[in-house]
């Protein structure tokens, strides 16, 4: 009974940590953080921004990307535009070039793949920041205005993400958008966001100079690669972007989650090695991220499985005593997260909505965890079956 009793309250430590008690911790970091000094530093004229595009037959949507870069707010001739090819076969170049401007130019990658098709670029950059954007991020006006305001709040930050959403009515993928929005701003508030989103983000010239080849989820690497500096990432909802293509349905949407989250977990391995290196808030930040991935399935399956060998022996005192801490960090993880404000979304989920996205990702990350060594990708898969 010992061996079951320590297992139990085992699970539930571990399992409250990972699912609730490291947002309550960030919360309270938030609480304790000191009020920011004055700005240090300020664009003198307005600084040359390089934009990277990787593009592969897009020719169904190019013409709404271009419009939307012409509409933004910021001077053109400060403006350097970078349409990078991956050799694309339909009418994706055509298309830049009938509706190009003079901020606008187009380059083919020797080789093809969203990681390749960057660093080619970034061999082009002329700007003081760089913004790497998808062909199907729609973003609002004012996005390079204000993720320059960012940069300027604090020299520590060299990462910014936009914050983004899709624009599917799939109503389980807008609500994992909404809580994982949620949870980078609570992140932001607290210390440094864990991850920026591949749609938009933005970046100091001399944070990076290459990804390394086989980099599958660029937003993940040069998040963690800018955490590990001791850096600061940071994610803001002044501005936004807007995911044109994403999943319609429960197929597009496993299939979406579970390559994320394989990239995801590939990309967070990859520096488990520099963890002594972290400093101390980062590191506690980055070892929860791994193990949100790798173990709350086996520590869900862990609890129920020893939860109910208790209660079928009578112990319905152990359960409750394991139990209660956890729906307590539950209310408190819930009134944390109604008060971090949103843009995008501000309906009410329905309870069987939050448990149905929860339950399929959780089992996402379960086939993650055991197919991972086994399934291999690139950064050239597509986002959706339909896109």
């Amino acid at each position: 009974m010992w061996l079951l009793t320590f297992l139990f309250f085992l699970s539930c430590l571990l399992l409250g940590w990972v699912l609730f008690g490291y947002y309550i911790w960030l919360f309270l970091l938030t609480l304790i953080k000191k009020d920011p000094d004055p700005v240090q530093e300020r664009f003198r004229t307005p600084p040359l921004v390089s934009y990277i595009i990787p593009v592969y037959n897009e020719e169904d949507r190019i013409a709404q990307k271009i419009a939307n870069l012409k509409a933004l707010e910021y001077p053109k001739d400060k403006l350097q535009v970078i349409f990078v090819d991956g050799g694309s076969e339909d009418g994706t170049l055509k298309a830049i070039a009938r509706d190009k401007d003079q901020s606008m130019e187009v380059i083919s990658s020797p080789l093809r793949g969203k990681t390749h098709q960057i660093n080619y670029a970034l061999k082009h950059c002329r700007g003081e920041i760089i913004f790497i954007s998808d062909a199907d991020g729609i973003t609002s006006l004012n996005t390079v205005s204000e993720v320059l305001k960012e940069f300027e709040s604090d020299r520590d930050i060299c990462l910014v993400g936009v914050y983004s959403h899709p624009e599917g009515a799939y109503e389980l993928d807008r609500y994992y958008w909404l809580a994982q929005n949620k949870g980078r701003l609570l992140e932001t508030s607290a210390f440094t966001s864990s991850i920026v989103v591949a749609i938009c983000y933005a970046f100091r010239k001399g944070l990076l100079g290459s990804f390394p080849d086989d980099v599958v989820a660029d937003d993940v690497y040069i998040s963690y690669y800018t955490n590990n500096l001791g850096k600061r990432v940071s994610y803001i909802d002044k501005c936004f972007s807007i995911e044109t293509r994403s999943p319609s349905g429960g197929k597009q949407f496993f299939s979406h989650k579970f390559r994320k989250s394989n990239a995801f977990l590939k990309e967070s391995l990859r520096f488990v090695y520099k963890t002594a290196e972290m400093n101390p808030r980062w590191k506690i930040m980055f070892i929860t991220k791994v193990s949100q991935l790798l173990f709350t399935p086996w520590l869900m399956a862990l609890y129920i499985a020893i939860g109910g060998s208790l209660v079928s022996l009578g112990r319905w005192d152990i359960f409750l005593i394991g139990t209660i801490p956890l729906f307590i960090m539950l209310l408190v993880t819930s009134k944390i997260f109604a008060y971090i404000p949103v843009r995008e979304d501000r309906k009410h989920y329905p309870l069987a909505i939050v448990v149905k996205t929860f339950l399929i990702s959780t089992f996402i990350l379960l086939l993650c965890g055991i197919t991972f060594t086994f399934f291999r990708q690139d950064s050239n898969y597509r986002k959706t079956d339909a896109a």
